[in-house]
């Protein structure tokens, strides 16, 4: 896991971009998805023709997920726990394995701070 640090982690000119027009995605190995791995994942919306939405999620178990949201609106690298959001998902929901983020204490949170942003689609609170 990373180390506990304060506020302002090095910015990083890297993106993670997610395009929905890959032809073939790359196959993930079932040794890969094990306790603590950090998954972008996908969940589709009550409407069938609007965009699914993606998480950045924990796995606690194979095929069981802890979500996370973005710390704030505009952030695209912090994010924090979203509490009692556990739910089963299909290895085919998993969109990629994300790399291990930081972990920082912003005003009083735990905050999980990735390397490169990571592209997620949240519904609207």
């Amino acid at each position: 896991m990373g180390s506990i640090s304060s506020r302002n982690p090095p910015a990083v000119e890297v993106e993670i971009i997610h395009d929905e027009d890959d032809e073939e995605k790359p196959a993930i190995d079932d040794a890969v998805l094990k306790k603590d791995v950090w998954v972008l994942v996908k969940f589709e919306g009550p409407k069938k023709n609007v965009t699914p939405f993606k998480y950045v999620c924990q796995i606690i178990e194979p095929l069981r997920v802890q979500g996370f949201q973005k710390y704030e609106k505009t952030s695209k690298q912090e994010f924090i726990l979203c509490k009692n959001d556990i739910c089963e998902i299909e290895k085919g929901d998993i969109i990629e394995i994300l790399p291990e983020p930081e972990r920082c204490i912003i005003n009083r949170k735990m905050v999980f701070v990735f390397p490169a942003a990571v592209h997620v689609h949240e519904m609207s609170k």
